[in-house]
């Protein structure tokens, strides 16, 4: 397995971060992994798909369209970001 960058652990930690952050509000947190990082679904609430990014990346073709698909079918999707002092996206 190839050796883990440090652009890739900073992310890989973040991602972590926002999962717990996500649960600490008492959502139930699963990985995606494909057109967003994870689905936070709490009872009686919107499921939420997250893309979590640092502060300056932006969504992939794919991240995009899984956004539009998302919203049309009735669901939440959030970018979260770290590494900025502002989460606004």
């Amino acid at each position: 397995m190839p050796k883990e960058t440090k652009h890739q652990k900073a992310g890989r930690l973040c991602e972590e971060a926002k999962k717990i952050e996500y649960q600490g509000r008492g959502y139930l947190v699963e990985t995606t992994g494909r057109g967003s990082d994870f689905v936070a679904v709490k009872p009686g609430s919107k499921p939420i798909l997250v893309e979590v990014k640092n502060c300056k990346g932006g969504l992939s073709k794919l991240q995009n369209e899984t956004r539009k698909r998302a919203v049309s079918n009735g669901f939440d999707y959030r970018v979260e970001r770290c590494g900025c002092k502002v989460n606004d996206e």
